[in-house]
């Protein structure tokens, strides 16, 4: 099948191509050294609460000292730049140390 051959609705949403394409960015960023747990947890769940869920993004990661995941709409969609200007402004903003947050990028192909 060409490239560029026309797909019904069904295939391109199978696919996640064309207006399906979903796009996300990866954070990743380190605590400084002797940051204890619950200052950790205050930090995360303040990401969690006040940037991921009101923008209605998702976040899937983890870590201890250091963190990193991938940031995506909670539905089929795109996230914008704003919305990585928004993770990101939001993780330096907290003292944490080697602040990383990607270009955005198609999720299923990317």
């Amino acid at each position: 099948m060409k490239e560029n051959a026309k797909r019904n609705t069904r295939l391109r949403k199978k696919l996640r191509v064309d207006e399906f394409k979903e796009l996300g960015f990866e954070v990743s960023w380190k605590f400084p050294e002797g940051t204890d747990n619950a200052k950790i947890d205050t930090i995360i769940d303040g990401l969690i609460n006040d940037v991921i869920e009101v923008n209605a993004l998702g976040f899937a990661g983890g870590g201890d000292l250091e963190w990193e995941g991938i940031v995506c709409t909670q539905s089929i969609g795109q996230c914008t730049d704003e919305q990585r200007v928004t993770v990101k402004t939001y993780l330096e903003g907290q003292s944490l140390e080697n602040v990383e947050v990607t270009e955005l990028f198609d999720l299923w192909w990317g």
